[in-house]
């Protein structure tokens, strides 16, 4: 059985609710300590998840808010 790539995005606009402003905040909360979580890994680390040094950096110092929307959902 299969289902549609439309069907699929019409069910996933209807069941997805409006976050609060807490729950939104709480996301861009995350999304910051997860950014500078970046920075305490080891070289080898950052090599396991295809990073390296510079782009941890680069990513730790983008804002809260700068983050793809499928991150805050």
């Amino acid at each position: 059985m299969s289902i549609s790539t439309s069907q699929t995005n019409i069910c996933a606009k209807h069941s997805m609710k409006p976050r609060s402003f807490w729950a939104k905040l709480d996301a861009m909360l995350t999304v910051r300590r997860q950014r500078r979580h970046l920075l305490d890994l080891d070289d080898h680390m950052l090599n396991d998840i295809g990073i390296s040094r510079s782009e941890a950096v680069q990513e730790s110092l983008k804002s809260s808010w700068d983050a793809p929307g499928y991150w805050l959902r």
